[in-house]
């Protein structure tokens, strides 16, 4: 970012992207990250990204960062609808009225703003005995 703010100095947007990528190998793993984009389905983004990156290390910051945005949607776009409805789920978003499912209501049958804890939900298993011990 601080390339970028600073007008893309080229030295640091070089740096942050070899920063970038070999940090996202090291924390996903080599194996699975290679996997992933070697896939059929994600090559073309792969290589787009590949060559906004080999632009930026050849002095080209501008066109490289525009390159490698657009190979970045390419390669992870699929999972912006995902981020989404988990960003939507947040109880901040709740609270702010731009939640998901959780603010329509909840369906899942489970615990939730409109279905708080109640305690008669947990001695339905009792045998009438009347007491609080389930053993």
């Amino acid at each position: 970012m601080l390339g970028v703010s600073l007008f893309f100095e080229k030295n640091l947007i070089r740096l942050g992207n070899l920063l970038l990528v070999f940090g996202a190998f090291f924390v996903v793993g080599p194996k699975r990250a290679s996997a992933y984009l070697v896939d059929p389905t994600k090559l073309r983004g792969s290589l787009v990204f590949a060559l906004g990156f080999f632009l930026i290390l050849s002095g080209h910051p501008l066109l490289g960062t525009l390159v490698e945005v657009f190979g970045f949607f390419n390669l992870f776009g699929n999972l912006f609808p995902l981020l989404g409805a988990m960003i939507s789920r947040l109880p901040l978003m709740n609270s702010l009225g731009l939640g998901g499912a959780a603010s329509n209501g909840n369906r899942s049958g489970g615990l939730g703003p409109d279905r708080p804890l109640d305690p008669r939900d947990f001695m339905s298993g009792m045998n009438g005995v009347g007491h609080s011990d389930p053993f």
